[in-house]
């Protein structure tokens, strides 16, 4: 039996408090939408991070039908959850919400209209499928990078839409302000691997996306002590940071006997897999952990993981001749290797205090306009204007760490 299958058994046999999730779905004139298809995708806690990944949860994928009034019921689904839906009907482009609370009352939904005016080169159209050609619902298509007879670029794209999500029969359509494009595309379907489908040009054609399950990493994580690590985060993200292979990161929560299961990672790939900062405190920290996984549907069990000593990095920013920092003046922790950062507001005396840094490399990074960086007056190597880097040990958290400003220059 599987470790999700299992997990999926523990969810079913939990007692939960069911509540009733509940709204309505109009059209851009407020008129109420019939037959639209209302479906629960992901769900996540309340509070905190949860040992289960987002689309394991039992009421995950249960859907209904809007009424003739265009409202819609799930009965009975877990309340100590907040749930992302897919809302979708014929015609129009599906949405999915936030995550949403089935304590509350919902807002309407407002499907809007496909826009069938638009000539077929400035439209990409696709499916996503699953490994058995069968549609995916509520799969995320989120472009990245756009290529013109022009010119190519990447990051925000002004000249096409942001993302789209699949219908009900898996479908997307993307529109472009500019004729006959080539787009690239990050796709997300929850319970598979997020992929890349690259060079989809706009066209008569439906471009066919199909998605993979990807690779398991489970572990048992442990502190010090060796005794269970309960309710701390563990993250993974890839080690090549590339455009076009960086996927981002993921997170999950250790069950109580300390035991977790990452699913759904990309296959044939080195990835880090860490505790995050912001959960473990003075409990300690995971030291960074390079896994090589293999194939689609393999699973790499990491065994047992024994925490080690997590350190506090404090130390002040400081203004020339004593000037005061500015408000709200924020403070960054960021890991080298792991996607893990820690945030904090400087004291008035521009101080900080930042707990459960692994031994490793961090960045410490202080905007301040106007100010940046002095490369003379700060002891620690000046990684550019806003950051100095610093690597973790006895002899860095004996003693604050003073991070010196001077004023830029007007010719800079």
């Amino acid at each position: 039996m599987t470790g999700a299958l299992l997990l999926c058994l523990a969810l079913q046999t939990a007692a939960v408090d069911g509540a009733t999730l509940s709204g309505v779905v109009h059209d851009e004139q407020g008129r109420p939408l019939p037959g639209a298809t209302v479906m629960l995708v992901t769900g996540r806690p309340r509070t905190g991070t949860g040992p289960f990944c987002p689309s394991c949860y039992p009421d995950c994928s249960r859907r209904t039908v809007t009424g003739d009034d265009g409202t819609y019921r799930i009965a009975e689904v877990d309340s100590a959850l907040l749930f992302r839906v897919l809302v979708a009907a014929e015609g129009r482009r599906p949405l999915l919400t936030e995550h949403l609370d089935p304590r509350e009352p919902q807002a309407p939904v407002v499907l809007q209209s496909n826009d069938t005016s638009l000539p077929a080169n400035r439209v990409v159209r696709g499916r996503v499928l699953d490994p058995a050609g069968e549609p995916i619902a509520g799969a995320i298509v989120d472009t990245y990078a756009m290529k013109t007879k022009d010119w190519h670029r990447g990051g925000a794209i002004d000249e096409a839409d942001d993302l789209a999500i699949t219908n009900t029969n898996g479908e997307f359509l993307i529109t472009c302000q500019v004729p006959d494009a080539v787009l690239d595309f990050r796709v997300y379907a929850p319970g598979y691997a997020t992929r890349f489908a690259e060079g989809l040009a706009c066209g008569e054609k439906s471009h066919e996306v199909v998605m993979n399950l990807g690779v398991t990493v489970r572990g048992r994580l442990v502190d010090a002590d060796g005794k269970p690590a309960a309710g701390l985060e563990i993250g993974v993200c890839q080690i090549d940071r590339s455009a076009g292979v960086f996927l981002g990161a993921q997170q999950i929560g250790t069950f109580p006997d300390g035991r977790f299961e990452l699913p759904n990672l990309p296959p044939n790939d080195q990835l880090f897999v860490y505790t995050l900062m912001g959960s473990t405190g003075d409990l300690g920290a995971l030291p960074l952990q390079q896994v090589t996984v293999h194939g689609h549907g393999s699973a790499k069990n990491l065994g047992e993981l024994r925490m080690g000593k997590a350190s506090k990095l404090r130390g002040r920013v400081v203004l020339p001749d004593g000037a005061a920092l500015p408000p709200d003046t924020q403070i960054i922790l960021a890991r080298e290797g792991a996607w893990d950062t820690l945030r904090q507001v400087l004291a008035g005396d521009g101080s900080f205090e930042f707990r459960g840094v692994p031994a490793e490399a961090v960045k410490v990074i202080v905007s301040v306009p106007g100010y940046h960086i002095s490369q003379d007056k700060t002891l620690f190597q000046v990684v550019d204007p806003r950051a100095i880097g610093v690597f973790v040990d006895e002899e860095t958290i004996a003693a604050p760490v003073e991070i010196v400003l001077e004023a830029d220059r007007s010719d800079r």
